[in-house]
């Protein structure tokens, strides 16, 4: 869901791929001049590949290790990887991205 304020990125100490606090993304020239439209939609295609080589090629694509799904975000991985999730607790789901490549296609 993005982070917007940074929690969860504040306490994992890993750089965020698509996280941005909103007053910043309101005040910063560097970030109007980014190609950050272009990250959420590498986000977009991660959050609906819905076959292990469309996974795999969206984890290249954005080199994301980590990801962390909330108990209400929809997820059409397949279940061979959306079933096997690196840790959960109360619905929350993190997954080990790299783990997509030991999974054929």
């Amino acid at each position: 869901q993005l982070d917007k304020f940074l929690i969860v990125g504040g306490l994992t100490d890993r750089p965020s791929f698509a996280a941005r606090v909103d007053e910043w993304t309101r005040q910063s020239k560097v970030f109007r001049e980014s190609a950050y439209q272009e990250q959420l939609a590498k986000v977009q295609r991660l959050q609906q590949a819905n076959s292990i080589p469309d996974l795999q090629h969206s984890v290249r694509e954005t080199g994301i290790r980590w990801y962390l799904a909330h108990p209400d975000d929809s997820n059409v991985w397949p279940a061979e990887f959306r079933d096997q999730p690196a840790f959960e607790s109360n619905g929350y789901r993190v997954y080990d991205m790299q783990r997509a490549f030991d999974l054929r296609g």
